[in-house]
């Protein structure tokens, strides 16, 4: 499950889905409003995430605390 907060023209949600990890790479299925999203496992440690919808892109990094 993958959920989302407000993000562009797009509002919140979540969606079941599937998704595949190759290598350190988390590739979900496009998501039902269009999003391609995937996340990369960094040597530092951090979660590297990409959101790309409506030909925009968003990127994050998830930190442990």
């Amino acid at each position: 499950t993958y959920a989302w907060g407000t993000l562009g023209d797009n509002h919140p949600g979540e969606a079941a889905g599937v998704g595949r990890i190759v290598g350190t790479t988390l590739k979900l299925e496009r998501l039902p409003n269009g999003a391609d999203v995937s996340f990369v496992m960094r040597p530092d440690g951090t979660l590297a995430g990409t959101v790309r919808l409506a030909g925009q892109t968003y990127t994050g990094a998830f930190l442990k605390q």
